[in-house]
């Protein structure tokens, strides 16, 4: 199933006792039909293109601001390249400062980077950096997965763009 809405991880027990977990009303619950791997997937040595396509066995409800459609960037950057030094924003419910994960989903704001800033064997044409910044805003381990947008002017509308995933980083939080 996916919960499409949701701000608030209501499947932690230990933070959110039954009596005092809470959901947005206007939250969705969605059985998935099909999950459709990436048909180039490996696992190892690590893993790459981990992403899957979820086919919904109903359609999502755009009635509320609590679930909006996201845009692809399909010909609206070009390469990388020209997004290096713009500001993006990442969300989850991953570990934060104190060690611990958020049971509140959680967002900032996160420099986009040159490739050769990020440690490891990234490639350029699958992978893009971005984090690391001084004021201490990144992803963190247990946000993967989560969407890396940028508001961009689409067809005369401000919009959010999705133009990554959070995938590897440092133990803790990191690029």
């Amino acid at each position: 199933m996916v919960r499409l809405g949701d701000t608030v991880n209501t499947d932690d027990k230990v933070r959110n006792p039954p009596e005092e977990r809470h959901s947005d009303p206007r939250r969705q619950v969605i059985q998935i039909e099909k999950m459709i791997p990436h048909p180039n997937y490996t696992s190892e040595p690590k893993p790459l293109n981990d992403i899957a396509l979820l086919r919904l066995s109903t359609n999502v409800e755009f009635r509320s601001g609590a679930v909006l459609p996201i845009c692809l960037p399909i010909g609206i950057f070009g390469d990388n390249g020209n997004l290096i030094g713009r500001r993006a924003s990442v969300a989850g419910w991953g570990m934060t400062k104190t060690g611990k994960s958020s049971a509140d989903l959680l967002h900032t704001s996160v420099p986009i980077r040159d490739i050769s800033d990020c440690t490891g064997s990234l490639s350029a044409e699958a992978h893009m950096c971005a984090g690391g910044d001084e004021d201490g805003g990144d992803s963190c381990r247990g946000d993967s997965g989560s969407p890396l947008t940028l508001n961009e002017l689409v067809q005369g509308e401000l919009k959010a763009v999705q133009i990554g995933i959070s995938s590897y980083g440092d133990i803790f939080c990191g690029t």
